[in-house]
């Protein structure tokens, strides 16, 4: 039942727009820069976007928490590609996020886990990789904290476009922000893609 309803999506000029949302992802891989990580990146954001026109085509639902789950997942790997400088090092990057290079818990949980180290788990400082000291971290767990929190709570951009009424302060703040905008062109700014 499954392909007949897939075969009927595609059929039915379906899949002539899913190639082209396909193409356009990976041409704006292409578009990002002259190797095959950023080719890699916009084809795996391709695939996404099919499976996900064809997920909603077909009426699946999801939980929204098991939505945001994947998508977070989704995103981690696939930006992985775009920032790595070669193939050989995104790989070895998913497998370090996979525990393949080994696992290192806080040292503190040793005494209710070690039995995990027959397993090839260590205990030691979680952090000593990473190029972030200690008192860094005091700022960056609560910021991280409070955007998680906006994140689920508060309403995103396509909720607030749906009660969006203009009313005169808005117009006044809006207003302001065009000013602001307008005034700021003067300055010179670093193309955005230049590095790439």
């Amino acid at each position: 039942m499954f392909i007949f309803r897939l075969a009927e999506i595609v059929r039915g000029g379906g899949g002539r727009t899913l190639a082209n949302l396909f193409l356009t992802f990976l041409l704006g891989g292409i578009w990002h820069g002259a190797a095959w990580t950023f080719v890699i990146w916009g084809a795996l954001h391709g695939i996404a976007i099919v499976v996900h026109r064809l997920w909603q085509r077909l009426g699946y639902k999801l939980h929204k928490f098991t939505a945001w789950a994947i998508t977070f997942v989704f995103i981690n790997v696939t930006w992985v590609f775009f920032r790595a400088s070669s193939f050989e090092n995104a790989l070895n990057i998913l497998g370090g996020m996979c525990g393949l290079n080994g696992i290192n818990l806080p040292r503190k949980l040793e005494r209710f886990l070690s039995f995990l180290g027959e397993f090839g788990i260590k205990f030691g400082n979680v952090f000593s990789n990473l190029n972030v000291i200690s008192n860094e971290l005091i700022f960056i767990i609560p910021t991280f904290s409070f955007l998680l929190f906006i994140c689920v709570f508060m309403r995103n951009s396509n909720e607030k476009t749906l009660s969006f009424s203009m009313s005169y302060k808005t117009a006044i703040f809006c207003a302001i922000l065009f000013f602001v905008a307008i005034c700021s062109f003067s300055g010179a700014s670093e193309f955005l893609y230049f590095n790439f």
